[in-house]
Parts: C-alpha cells; structure tokens; sequence
C-alpha cells in the first residue's frame, strides 16, 4: 500500500501521466479532462511547496489520490 504522502516531484509526475493521457486520447473530451486533471496536479505541487509541506494541501483544496495507471 502506497504511503499518503506525496512530494511536488510526485505530483508534477502524476501532471506529466496525464498530459500524455491528453496527447492520445481520441475524443476531445477525455482530452480535455486529462489536461484539467495535469492541471489541478501542477496547482497542488505548487500550493504544496508554497506551503512548505508534505503530503498536505491548504485547507481550501480538496484532498487528491494517485492516477490510475493504464
């Protein structure tokens, strides 16, 4: 079982699976939630480390699991 705690690194790796995901998906639609999840990824790496923690994110954002690997 994987530990909760995350890093930046991780999460921005997680924002990197899904911008792939985005780059092969064939209908826009899949396309577009894959960048919106990179996105929301890249906004918790960068809150994370603004924070200066891990494994937690502002109170204001909801808590985020890992990406399904395919």
């Amino acid at each position: 079982m994987r530990s909760a705690l995350a890093s930046p690194k991780e999460y921005r790796e997680f924002a990197a699976q899904c911008l792939g995901w985005a780059a092969r998906a064939k209908h826009e639609q899949h396309k577009n939630m894959m960048l919106g999840m990179a996105d929301h990824w890249m906004q918790a790496a960068r809150e994370m480390e603004r924070a200066g923690t891990r494994g937690r994110v502002a109170s204001t954002e909801h808590p985020v699991s890992e990406p399904r690997r395919l």
